[in-house]
C-alpha cells in the first residue's frame, strides 16, 4: 500500500551556505588567517612617505626648541665664557631627546669624578701646619707647667692638648678625628711637644744649679744658682704663661727631684712624687697647696738669693683655660670610673 504523503527529499549541505563554516568546526585544529600582503611602494601616492621600520617602530620626529630658550642659553653660555666648542655643544643639547639629554649628562658626570680622582690622587698628604704646631707647643707648656697637672708622662698630658684642639680647632680639617693617618700626626705633634719642653725644662734645672759650668760636678754655691723667680721666668720664656706661685712650686718640685735622681728616670720620680701627694692629702685640696707650699719655701731657702717676691696667686687667662680642661677630664674620668 503506497502513502498517501509525499515523501520529504534529502537534505544536501552543500547547498547550505554555512557549510564551509561547519567543516571549519570540524577540523582539528584552527587554521590561520590568510597573511595580508603589504602595500607595495608603487602603490603609494606621490608624496607620501612611507615611515614604517621593520621593527614597526617610526623614527623620531627633530624637537623643536623655542627661540627665547635657545637665545636665553647662547647669552648664559656667553656670561660663563664658555669655550666656542663648549657652546656648540650647547646648543646641539638644545635640540636632543630626553634620552640622549640624560645619557649626556651620565657621561658627563663621570668625565667630572675621574678629574676629582686625579686632583685627591694628586694632593699631597695632610701635614700640620706651622700656626697648628705653634699653637701645639704653647699648649703643651701650659699643660706642663699647670698647677693641676697629675703627670707629666704618659697619655694624660697628650689627652689633654687633643681635647684643647678639638675645641679650638685652630685649622684642624673637618672630620680629621674619623682619619686615623692623618690624626695620628695631630697626636704624634702633641708628643713630640710635650717631649721637647720636658728636655727644655730638665736642662733649665741643670743651669740653675751650674749656670756658669754645666759639666761641673758640683753644684754652683748657694748664691749664684738661680733663685725660683728666674728659673721659672726662664721656664714661661716664650710662652704665653707667667710666673706665679702655683707654677713656681711645681718647678720647685722638679728641681728637688733631680737633686735626688738626675736621669733618665727623672721625670718618673717626679710623677710618683704627686701621686704619694695626692694619696696622702687624701682629696684634701688644702692640704695639696700645703704641701706644694712647703716645697716652695724650701727651694727659695736652698737655692739663690731671695731679692723679690712671690705673693701672686692669680692665674693667668691662658693658664686658667688649660687648668679648665684638666678638672674637667678629672670629673669625666671620675665619673666613668
Amino acid at each position: 500500500m503506497s502513502s498517501s504523503r509525499a515523501s520529504t527529499p534529502p537534505r544536501d549541505d552543500d547547498d547550505d551556505p554555512l557549510s564551509d563554516v561547519f567543516g571549519a568546526m570540524a577540523q582539528s585544529s584552527p587554521i590561520a588567517p590568510p597573511r595580508a600582503d603589504k602595500r607595495p611602494h608603487s602603490s603609494l601616492d606621490n608624496g607620501e612617505e612611507n615611515n614604517d621600520n621593520n621593527d614597526g617602530s617610526t623614527s623620531p620626529t627633530p624637537l623643536t626648541v623655542n627661540g627665547n630658550i635657545s637665545a636665553a642659553a647662547t647669552r648664559y653660555t656667553e656670561r660663563k665664557r664658555l669655550k666656542p666648542d663648549q657652546k656648540v655643544e650647547v646648543d646641539t643639547f638644545l635640540y636632543d631627546s630626553a634620552s640622549v639629554r640624560e645619557v649626556k649628562l651620565l657621561v658627563n658626570l663621570m668625565v667630572v669624578q675621574n678629574q676629582i680622582e686625579k686632583i685627591i690622587t694628586a694632593t699631597a698628604p695632610w701635614q700640620p701646619s706651622p700656626d697648628l704646631l705653634k699653637n701645639i707647643q704653647n699648649y703643651a707648656a701650659a699643660v706642663l707647667l699647670s698647677s693641676k697637672i697629675r703627670t707629666y708622662k704618659g697619655a694624660g698630658p697628650t689627652n689633654i692638648i687633643i681635647e684643647i684642639l678639638k675645641q679650638h680647632r685652630f685649622d684642624l680639617p673637618a672630620g680629621i678625628e674619623h682619619n686615623p693617618a692623618d690624626f695620628s700626626k695631630v697626636i704624634g705633634a702633641a708628643q713630640e711637644a710635650l717631649t721637647q719642653k720636658r728636655s727644655k725644662f730638665k736642662k733649665l734645672i741643670i743651669h740653675s744649679l751650674k749656670p756658669h759650668n754645666h759639666k761641673s760636678v758640683e753644684n754652683a754655691a748657694k748664691a749664684d744658682q738661680l733663685n725660683i723667680f728666674q728659673l721659672t721666668t726662664l721656664f714661661v720664656d716664650g710662652t704665653r704663661c707667667s710666673v706665679n706661685v702655683p707654677v713656681c712650686a711645681r718647678v720647685a718640685l722638679m728641681r728637688k727631684v733631680y737633686l735626688k735622681e738626675p736621669g733618665q728616670k727623672f721625670w718618673d720620680i717626679v710623677d710618683e712624687n704627686l701621686v704619694k701627694i695626692r694619696k696622702r692629702a687624701g682629696g684634701d685640696s688644702k692640704q695639696i697647696i700645703r704641701a706644694f707650699r712647703h716645697i716652695l719655701n724650701a727651694d727659695q731657702n736652698s737655692h739663690g738669693v731671695k731679692d723679690y717676691a712671690l705673693d701672686d696667686e692669680t692665674v693667668d687667662g691662658f693658664q686658667q683655660e688649660v687648668d679648665d680642661v684638666i678638672d674637667a677630664n678629672l670629673a669625666d674620668a671620675a665619673s666613668t670610673a
